[in-house]
């Protein structure tokens, strides 16, 4: 019914369909348009910072170093004062004053920056000298801005005049917008002597105004020097804003992040001004109108073929409507004339899915039986590996929820239902699972446990759930804590079924028998270790000699009366566990002759076939160490694109034992087999990544690995970036290189 009026309601409104098409469009290709244009833009505003903030960084560094020289060479002038006698007379007359001007002419700095040079000298303290005559001290400093003028200006001077380190000295004029400055430095003969002077060196504002000017080469950009108590700047506003009037670091700062302009600054030498640099945020619209100046052609190709693709799509979409109206099985009573073409298809579908409800009905129950299957699979070995395992249990829809798990063989009564069976047992701490063998005519009972829960009290009381009336023997083998290992559980289950003959309503549990006769001395551990080692190292004579006497061992201490035959159970036990080692399966067929036979005689050569059939020497041509490494290594780049490839198949590949073939791959490669087969995908992805142009999809595929976001973290995790810009980063140079 949702069928038909989903068809209905897209049928017979074929815009909606235009509709969806479009919007799917835009989704599909503008958003990620919209997200490399922003990607771009932002991109392109980090890129405009920088280049503003180097430009900073070189004006404040041009100045600053302009401004130090000048410092630094009126210092030195200032050096050589110290040291001329013709500044420093014994005696004041007419003569000595012309001395000391005549002096002062050699030190004209000839520079555009200093309008002139006073020099005090503490044997006239009320006098200045410069190049064209004395000068009265007060009234001079007044007149050419060195000092303010106001009630503490006697004070002042007389701080000044005795410093022993050199000032910056600014006087605002006009309300702060301009100024005087005057670098006032001592004049000190030798290093820790007192000095006897003071040397004034009033600048040429205008021209230092300038130079701020000149040296701002970014657009909206303003160079402040910050120095005693005012300020120069190359312009009194930025971007329409005033520009702030003190000489305080911590008001440019606020003024900068008030206005959300980016500023830099710099120290003079000795600490004697700072260089501000202010610059106005750069505006996103050049980097927008070059963005489209560059891609507007691409963005109306895309919106006109998107348009294009959208009304193709829905007309497509609506023709197929009228096509599936015409396939789908039809009946008279299913076509009316006087109907519409979608009514006729709406009724077409409801009756072929009514003429079908028998075949969906059995597709509902042929989940039970893949279950079983997998059950089967997974608890006789036939796939140990835990990548098979989980593929298996994700198609059979088989999820453990606890850690434990134990393995029950009953005997199947004809009375038990197969449909219960195939139903799951759920427990607060526990899940049961039913494998139904017919060939073998039993039901394996898998428990899925917590380690708060005995698995013994409940595969008895699965036991009297299923045969309340004739309660059926039940055989159990030793708790595993790994799916890998549910065959030995199930091997030891069987074996205790082979060597008892229990009566109704008992419950024998082989690794609970064992556990308690340990201590009995029911059991021969050498001979034991000696079997387990020669069927491991293929050595016949030893494992046969060590064969007989565990055997003979377990006839002897055979008892009628107890309930298991615990040493010949282990005999058994040990013998197909060491079969599924060199073979990863069961052999059910051994099992069922076991299973079958009637007497000591039969069991023992059943058991000794076993043993000459693990032991006998290979058919196969063998192989030389050297060749073993080639054949292998062969086999594994062979193989290595197929994602089931296991250590298994090598085994079995070359007729070796797993735990050998491991010790083989990891002797000849340095490897382990995982590693070496990961190492060899690895550099095949990299070579189709760096030398074709295939997508890369298709090249991860190719090479072993079927889920591609997993694979892109670990190519992540091993190469420090992702395969898409591993290929942008090497490609064009070895293209270029295999050219």
């Amino acid at each position: 019914m949702r069928l038909s009026k989903s068809v209905r309601r897209i049928g017979g409104r074929p815009h909606r369909l235009l509709t969806t098409y479009l919007m799917s469009f835009l989704l599909i290709f503008l958003v990620p348009v919209l997200v490399l244009t922003g990607s771009w833009l932002a991109r392109e505003w980090h890129e405009q910072r920088v280049a503003i903030t180097t430009g900073q960084e070189r004006t404040l560094t041009s100045v600053t170093s302009e401004l130090n020289a000048m410092v630094d060479h009126m210092l030195v002038t200032t050096n050589q004062m110290a040291l001329d006698t013709a500044l420093a007379p014994a005696d004041q007359d007419y003569l000595t004053y012309k001395d000391i001007t005549n002096a002062l002419a050699r030190y004209d700095l000839s520079s555009t920056l200093i309008q002139k040079i006073f020099i005090y000298s503490r044997l006239t303290p009320d006098l200045l000298y410069a190049t064209d005559g004395t000068y009265d001290l007060t009234p001079t400093l007044f007149k050419y801005g060195m000092m303010p003028e106001g009630p503490e200006m006697n004070r002042q001077i007389r701080s000044l005049l005795h410093t022993v380190t050199p000032m910056m000295l600014f006087t605002p004029t006009n309300g702060g917008q301009t100024g005087q400055l005057t670098f006032a430095t001592p004049i000190i003969p030798a290093p820790g002597a007192a000095p006897r002077g003071m040397a004034f060196y009033v600048l040429n504002v205008d021209q230092i105004h300038q130079k701020l000017q000149d040296a701002a080469d970014i657009s909206d950009q303003a160079i402040a020097l910050l120095v005693g108590q005012g300020r120069i700047v190359s312009s009194a506003t930025l971007d329409g804003q005033t520009l702030p009037l003190t000489n305080r670091t911590k008001d440019w700062q606020q003024f900068a992040g008030k206005a959300q302009f980016q500023m830099s600054r710099t120290t003079g030498n000795g600490n004697l001004f700072q260089v501000v640099s202010l610059t106005a945020p750069g505006s996103s619209w050049p980097a927008i109108l070059m963005m489209l100046r560059r891609y507007a052609w691409l963005f109306i190709a895309l919106l006109a073929a998107g348009a294009l693709l959208s009304w193709h799509l829905s007309r497509r979409q609506y023709r197929g409507i009228r096509e599936l109206a015409a396939v789908v099985p039809q009946t008279d009573t299913a076509i009316v004339a006087s109907r519409s073409e979608l009514d006729n298809l709406q009724r077409a579908i409801q009756l072929y899915v009514a003429n079908h409800q028998e075949i969906v009905a059995k597709e509902k129950i042929r989940l039970p039986f893949v279950r079983n299957q997998v059950l089967q699979m997974i608890i006789s070995g036939r796939v140990n590996d835990s990548m098979t395992i989980h593929r298996l249990l994700g198609l059979a829809q088989l999820a453990f929820a606890h850690s434990h798990y134990a393995v029950g063989i009953m005997t199947d009564l004809a009375a038990l239902d197969d449909q219960m069976l195939a139903t799951p047992v759920v427990g607060n701490d526990y899940t049961v699972y039913f494998a139904h063998r017919t060939s073998h005519a039993e039901v394996i009972v898998l428990v899925n446990y917590g380690t708060a829960i005995n698995p013994a009290d409940i595969l008895g009381v699965v036991r009297d759930e299923l045969s309340p009336a004739s309660l059926a023997p039940l055989f159990a083998g030793q708790p595993v804590a790994a799916l890998e290992l549910l065959h030995e559980a199930y091997i030891e289950a069987v074996t205790a079924q082979m060597t008892n003959l229990p009566g109704a309503d008992e419950k024998v549990s082989f690794y609970q028998k064992r556990a308690a006769a340990d201590d009995e001395g029911l059991f021969d551990v050498d001979n034991e270790l000696k079997l387990a080692n020669s069927l491991a190292q293929g050595n016949a004579a030893m494992a046969q000699e060590a064969f007989e006497a565990l055997f003979n061992h377990a006839s002897q201490s055979y008892r009628p009366e107890a309930a298991v035959d615990l040493p010949m159970a282990n005999l058994i036990s040990q013998i197909l566990k060491a079969d599924y080692r060199q073979h990863q399966q069961v052999d059910e067929a051994y099992v069922q002759k076991l299973l079958s036979a009637a007497s000591f005689n039969e069991l023992h050569g059943l058991l000794l076939e076993i043993i000459q059939k693990m032991t006998a020497p290979q058919e196969d041509d063998t192989f030389s160490s050297m060749d073993m490494e080639t054949a292998i290594r062969s086999f594994i780049a062979a193989n290595a694109c197929s994602p089931l490839l296991s250590l298994v198949d090598v085994a079995e590949q070359f007729h070796l034992s797993v735990s050998y073939a491991s010790h083989f791959v990891k002797e000849t490669t340095g490897e382990k087999f995982t590693t070496f087969v990961t190492d060899l995908r690895m550099e095949r992805i990299r070579i189709g990544l760096v030398y074709t142009d295939a997508p890369i999809k298709e090249i991860v595929t190719a090479n072993g690995y079927y889920d591609v976001a997993n694979f892109t973290r670990k190519f992540k995790q091993i190469n420090g970036v992702t395969p898409s810009q591993y290929r942008r980063l090497h490609q064009v140079s070895e293209l270029a290189e295999s050219n």
